[in-house]
């Protein structure tokens, strides 16, 4: 055995000498460990991962949000620490419920069959369908010929050529798919029951309609009550829009059947989507049957946040004003210096003002806080009953704003607001609730952070 070690160290010797020192670093390159910025229990965050998580990012335009430290949205400038702890309490997340068997909820299995199912489905069209329509340029001339009348142009412009590709394209689409729909038809072995379709009404007991079978595709039953909810969808139960709608369930089927018959689970781009989609999935199925359950909002927390919020639980402000709305801010200005020397408001408002509310001399009524214009609100808001404020920009106008009376708004009864104060209380508790689980999670699972791949980000 010792002989054979041997033997087989002096073989792999002369391989690296004769291969040379290219050839010894190909051959050792199978051992080389993928670099990586975090290690959670027995899962690893590569630095591939990462980086294509911040792209990520960008993408849904959460930088500069959330993880930027600055203003400055540059991919140097983003908090990639507090970002990496995301991901590894997400990490956390999906293992503990995996561990808990979530990963076999029905809820989970359904929303990733129907996710899977779509994504096959828009390839199977791309395929099928959209890859097989082509407009050409002789297609557009000789459609322009056909419509031309005596006196037009040989060619089409350019924005005539656009018209025609586009009308010409979706009528090929449809004929396509028509074309395909009828060679699915005619590969499967369809079977419609006429005595359930015409027993079924309006009054059809659901309960029954779950057993019945309506139509068969090969060998999957299509069930009366899918058919059911059709109807109600469409709100009409005459035999002809029954048949409709049995056709489109057909077809629905046969697509389905065909789609998940590709293989296209095996394709590594779906592959990708596939499994990003089951880490959302399954972290919101996580936080919906863990640390939902433990939320719990007593009446009294209620009552108590109400009391000390009571300012933010008021009916609006409510200001009486005159407006003096004019085109240019010099005249605006010079009609303000009027106004500061004693003009009439009312007077000017008739002169100038291009609102309609000019006829009553500039007299707009009550107005809530929420209808004013920001800025005109700020300088208001500072304002006191008989006051002139202005002129403010709106709407390539200029606005003089003349504060008749105040009236502040009414606190909300509690009964108005009790939803609202219960959903931010549950908020807030349900964010330190999951905040705790992830760090008693910490504990038990060994977390790794590679300071040094980490540091490369910055």
């Amino acid at each position: 055995m010792r002989k054979y070690t041997t033997n087989f160290l002096l073989t792999l010797l002369v391989m690296l000498i004769l291969c040379g020192q290219a050839g010894a670093l190909s051959l050792f390159s199978i051992f080389k460990k993928e670099p990586y910025v975090a290690k959670v229990g027995d899962r690893v965050i590569t630095t591939e991962r990462f980086v294509e998580e911040v792209k990520r990012l960008h993408t849904l335009n959460r930088v500069g949000k959330k993880l930027a430290e600055s203003e400055d949205k540059s991919f140097r400038k983003q908090n990639y620490r507090k970002f990496l702890e995301e991901l590894i309490d997400r990490e956390l997340m999906l293992m503990e419920a995996e561990n808990l068997g979530l990963h076999k909820d029905p809820t989970f299995l359904e929303a990733m069959r129907v996710f899977k199912l779509n994504l096959f489905l828009d390839r199977l069209r791309k395929e099928e369908v959209l890859k097989k329509v082509k407009v050409t340029e002789e297609d557009v001339l000789e459609y322009y010929r056909k419509k031309m009348k005596k006196g037009d142009r040989d060619k089409p412009t350019q924005e005539e050529r656009y018209t025609i590709e586009r009308a010409l394209y979706a009528e090929k689409l449809k004929e396509r798919e028509k074309e395909y729909f009828k060679s699915l038809r005619r590969k499967a072995r369809i079977e419609t029951y006429e005595d359930v379709l015409k027993a079924l009404t309006k009054d059809s007991i659901k309960k029954d309609a779950h057993k019945k079978v309506v139509a068969r595709v090969d060998d999957k039953p299509i069930y009366a009550i899918e058919l059911l909810r059709e109807l109600e969808r469409m709100k009409k139960y005459d035999m002809e829009t029954k048949k409709k709608a049995l056709d489109s369930l057909i077809l629905r089927a046969l697509l389905d059947k065909e789609a998940l018959s590709r293989g296209y689970e095996r394709d590594p781009e779906l592959k990708k989507k596939i499994e990003l989609y089951r880490r959302k999935i399954l972290v919101e199925v996580f936080k919906d049957r863990v640390i939902l359950p433990l939320i719990k909002v007593k009446e009294e927390e209620i009552e108590q946040y109400y009391r000390k919020n009571k300012e933010k639980y008021k009916e609006p402000d409510k200001y009486n004003i005159s407006v003096i709305a004019v085109g240019n801010r010099e005249l605006a200005d010079s009609i303000l210096k009027e106004l500061e020397r004693g003009g009439d408001f009312e007077y000017l408002a008739k002169e100038h003002s291009v609102d309609p509310s000019r006829i009553r001399g500039g007299l707009v009524g009550w107005v809530s806080e929420r209808n004013l214009p920001r800025k005109a609100l700020a300088l208001i808001k500072k304002a006191k009953k008989g006051d002139v404020v202005g002129p403010v920009e709106n709407r390539r106008l200029f606005i003089i704003y003349k504060i008749n009376d105040y009236r502040e708004g009414k606190p909300l009864p509690l009964e108005k607001v009790k939803r609202e104060i219960d959903i931010t209380i549950g908020r807030k508790k349900f964010k330190e609730t999951l905040e705790l689980y992830l760090k008693r999670l910490r504990k038990i699972v060994k977390v790794e952070i590679n300071e040094e791949e980490l540091a490369r980000f910055y």
